[in-house]
């Protein structure tokens, strides 16, 4: 192994450690700047694939989609997630139900950050063109393809597959992306993100889906309404996401698709 990959995964290692600087913190958090580096190489993977690359860019596209979720709404990671294609971020906001409990059911009702509102009407808006694209160059079978889920992957034929964290990290290494963090990173680093801003644990819990006894969030011993919910919850998110650089990235590539 050379000198630079020991370093590499020495770096990788490092940004997890459980460092007291992050006071609330969890030993998921990495630091922020191998965070950044990693968005940001993700994006530009995105960017550089053209029309003959538009499966890889559709696959690399979901999981950027994804890993903005876990950010925006403190997603859980899941294999199945029940979000309908045209429905998903419809009106700005997501209703989840993410939370693998015989005990507690957690909806949760949650503004879609702008990030994420921006890649979903991206894609729903463009997949009928990458479609079609894909039905004169590698599958007829495409054109008679409508998703009924947001969350998919498409195989090297075009055909759908369903999501699942597997595929995803399947993908993110093949595109040369192998994601280095826990998967539950993004809700530990959302949490803490708004520890150390100051935000009160009710509005958390809410956002996070944690469920008390006899302190249901909104429940009958909640001083918490939803009007102040959304509107401070919103501002701390989409700074966070802002801070991170996850920002909204073209579904579609750039250029003419009849080549």
């Amino acid at each position: 192994v050379s000198d630079s990959s020991k370093t590499e995964s020495y770096n990788l290692q490092t940004s997890c450690d459980n460092s007291l600087d992050f006071g609330y913190g969890s030993r998921f958090i990495p630091f922020k700047e191998n965070l950044m580096s990693y968005v940001t190489s993700v994006k530009a993977a995105i960017e550089k694939k053209k029309w003959n690359e538009v499966i890889m860019r559709h696959n690399l596209y979901i999981a950027y989609c994804f890993l903005s979720m876990q950010f925006c709404l403190a997603y859980r990671p899941r294999n199945e997630i029940p979000f309908a294609f045209a429905e998903f971020c419809k009106d700005g906001y997501v209703v989840i139900n993410d939370k693998l409990s015989h005990a507690y059911r957690e909806d949760r009702y949650l503004p879609a950050a702008s990030t994420l509102n921006i890649l979903a009407g991206n894609m729903q808006r463009g997949f009928d063109r990458v479609r079609r694209y894909m039905a004169r160059k590698i599958n007829p079978q495409m054109l008679r393809f409508e998703p009924e889920l947001f969350f998919f992957f498409l195989a090297e034929d075009g055909s759908p597959l369903e999501f699942s964290l597997k595929r995803l990290l399947g993908f993110l290494e093949v595109a040369g992306l192998p994601y280095p963090f826990d998967p539950k990173m993004p809700r530990h680093y959302m949490r803490t993100y708004m520890y150390e801003h100051g935000v009160s644990h009710e509005i958390a819990n809410a956002f996070m889906g944690h469920h008390h006894v006899a302190k249901e969030p909104f429940g009958i011993t909640s001083a918490l309404c939803y009007e102040e919910f959304i509107k401070m919850l919103s501002s701390v998110i989409e700074g966070a996401i802002s801070e991170i650089g996850l920002s909204p990235v073209s579904y579609l590539p750039e250029g003419n698709d009849l080549y």
